[in-house]
């Protein structure tokens, strides 16, 4: 919300269910009071929760069921980081410069390693400061053996979260600071509320997309195919209903970068969750989870699943040169409803 917005009470202290959790869980807040953030370091720097006063109350943005849930599947809940294989990579196995590496799979009989690592590992907060958050990722100190041995490239990711006029913006920045081209993917994997909406049920919302093209994607793990159809960034998505998935991959963002997600159904109060890829992003995925009331808009510096791809493939992963760095940014704010903005 604006800073203006009428506030009925300070921001509440922790998020629902973490009162008990025996993980840190570091606030920030809005310097106009209208916004507050909760990070977890030790569960991945997952931004667990996402509050703004929306001058009828405070309202949590994000989707949670709490530190047990995150622990079991730490890709499913608040806003996880998909770093460096945002998406599926088909049986955990991915070739980089000839040569063959094996990531562990969280469960054995998977058919799939799912979003590389920096989700499922502690991370070090650098500062903490009342309105934002740095933190980093080493990969040469802070894996897992079976993890480095899978990657044993060197790089460091360093977040930083803040809040500023309600809007809540996550910035990342991969840096090589090893002797070796590095494979590099980026993702951010934000799972709103539809209660946020007045409303549990998602397919009373409305979707807008970015991307002047949709990806066809293989059924089970969802790899793009090569083929695409256009799409119309101005039509709204209508989620499917709990017990069905929905996926929807695009790309050719052009000049418009930002998702939107509004109570199609239920104008109680005409607001927006608008999510701006403002830099460093050039697919974005729009999942619906069976067995889960949330909706994610996930952005991706590369295709999803982009780690099952050959070699060489234009849709694959980067590579990062030593010496070499690139960032991303993405912001989340409420407001009113309005049409999705333009750059």
């Amino acid at each position: 919300m604006t800073a203006g917005a009428r506030r009925d009470s300070g921001p509440p202290d922790r998020p629902p269910g973490w009162d008990d959790a025996p993980e840190t869980v570091l606030q920030i807040v809005d310097p106009a009071g209208v916004a507050v953030a909760w990070i977890c370091p030790e569960l991945g720097a997952n931004i667990v929760a996402y509050a703004v006063d929306t001058g009828q109350g405070w309202r949590q943005v994000l989707h949670q069921d709490g530190p047990a849930a995150l622990r079991k599947r730490p890709s499913r809940f608040g806003l996880p980081i998909l770093f460096p294989f945002p998406g599926h990579m088909a049986g955990g196995r991915y070739r980089w410069q000839g040569r063959e590496y094996v990531m562990p799979l969280l469960d054995p009989a998977a058919r799939s390693y799912t979003h590389g690592f920096a989700h499922q590992r502690p991370w070090r907060v650098t500062r903490h400061d009342p309105s934002a958050l740095t933190a980093i990722l080493d990969t040469r100190s802070d894996l897992e053996p079976a993890q480095r041995a899978g990657y044993p490239f060197d790089l460091t990711l360093t977040l930083g979260v803040g809040l500023q006029d309600g809007r809540l913006t996550v910035e990342l920045v991969a840096e090589n600071v090893g002797g070796a081209s590095a494979p590099v993917g980026i993702g951010l994997h934000p799972y709103f509320d539809p209660a946020f909406f007045a409303g549990s049920d998602r397919t009373a919302l409305g979707i807008r997309l970015p991307g002047r093209s949709e990806r066809r994607l293989t059924s089970g793990p969802p790899i793009p195919t090569g083929e695409s159809v256009p799409a119309d960034p101005t039509v709204a998505i209508r989620p499917v209903a709990l017990g069905s998935t929905m996926l929807v991959s695009r790309t050719d963002f052009g000049d418009q970068r930002a998702a939107q997600i509004s109570g199609s159904d239920n104008p109680r109060d005409s607001l927006a969750v608008d999510l701006d890829m403002e830099m460093g992003w050039e697919d974005v995925l729009l999942f619906a989870p069976a067995d889960g009331p949330s909706i994610s808009i996930e952005p991706h510096t590369c295709a999803p699943g982009a780690s099952s791809l050959p070699a060489g493939d234009p849709d694959g992963l980067r590579g990062l040169e030593p010496g070499q760095h690139f960032g991303v940014r993405a912001s989340i704010v409420v407001a009113p409803l309005s049409p999705v903005p333009t750059r």
